[in-house]
């Protein structure tokens, strides 16, 4: 009987369920296992931070030296654009001295309007012959009195179709009184017609010259129109002789603006803008330097070792 006692306590200490078992908290099982989870968590949570860190790390790295050269690039187009601006201002100066040095070397010319095609002779004209005739017999200049005139040719351009704008005469005078004194002859009779056409007399402006003045064709048809007495100054001015005072506009711009005030039915002309208006107004405008960083920022929010968020 005694051996089946011990029997009995061998098998109930070899039993899988002990006395701790038994007496164990389901509570602190459930605890065991959250904190295993935590723990399980936070490593996972560290090892993705940690991966996290090394790729912000790079873009870092990558905002740093995109700063860098974006720094070194508006220096660069700064630079570019203050040269390019000393540039246009030095291209503005030379065309004012080429416009000037062009209209000196034409000084002595004489430009004649009018002259049908062809007038002159073919197939090999004397243009200077034909031109010093016209002149003769037109202005009045008796037959010993030497014009001076060196040579004579139509303008540097296709012949116009039938009916078109004749090509002008530009004339080449051997001195400037000379020129001028075929020029106010010419003025003083306001022209001559020819065979049925009206030929008048100018100076030989230069393109530029020639242009502007011609900006004020709609101001002067408007003025002739209303019978107010103008006339245009060199190189690109406009006289009005209005009834209680004489106006002088420097530009289209002050002189269709002005006159529009008085009543006139004139368009006001509004000025072109300018290479240096328009590269100053698209030019490049640095970005002032940040005074915090986002990562100084960031590190308001940076956790310390005990877990607490700095402050």
């Amino acid at each position: 009987m005694e051996g089946n006692i011990e029997d009995d306590e061998m098998a109930n200490s070899n039993s899988p369920v002990s006395h701790e078992d038994e007496n164990s908290d389901p509570e602190e099982d459930k605890l065991s296992l959250i904190l295993r989870e935590i723990r399980e968590l936070r490593e996972d949570n560290k090892e993705q931070l940690g991966e996290i860190k090394r790729d912000i790390g790079k873009i870092n790295s990558r905002v740093d030296d995109t700063e860098r050269r974006l720094v070194t690039a508006e220096a660069r187009v700064q630079g570019a654009e203050d040269v390019l601006a000393e540039v246009v201002k030095q291209h503005e100066q030379l065309k004012l001295k080429v416009c000037d040095l062009e209209g000196r070397s034409r000084r002595d010319n004489v430009r004649i309007y009018g002259i049908p095609e062809g007038e002159e002779g073919s197939p090999t004209p004397d243009v200077t012959l034909f031109v010093e005739r016209l002149l003769r017999e037109n202005l009045g200049f008796p037959a010993d009195k030497e014009l001076l005139m060196e040579r004579a040719h139509r303008a540097l351009a296709p012949r116009p179709p039938a009916g078109s704008q004749p090509r002008s005469i530009i004339v080449k005078f051997r001195s400037y009184r000379a020129k001028d004194e075929v020029l106010r002859a010419a003025w003083q009779r306001k022209g001559f017609t020819w065979k049925g056409s009206k030929i008048n007399l100018d100076h030989d402006y230069a393109p530029d010259v020639l242009a502007k003045r011609k900006e004020y064709a709609e101001i002067r048809r408007i003025l002739k129109a209303n019978n107010i007495r103008f006339q245009t100054l060199f190189p690109a001015r406009l006289k009005v002789f209005l009834k209680d005072e004489t106006k002088i506009y420097d530009s289209v711009e002050d002189a269709s603006s002005a006159l529009a005030d008085l009543g006139l039915p004139v368009t006001r002309v509004t000025p072109p803008e300018s290479l240096l208006a328009k590269l100053q107004r698209y030019t490049w405008t640095p970005a002032p330097r940040r005074k915090t960083g986002y990562k100084e920022k960031l590190q308001e929010f940076r956790r310390d070792t005990t877990g607490n968020t700095s402050t």
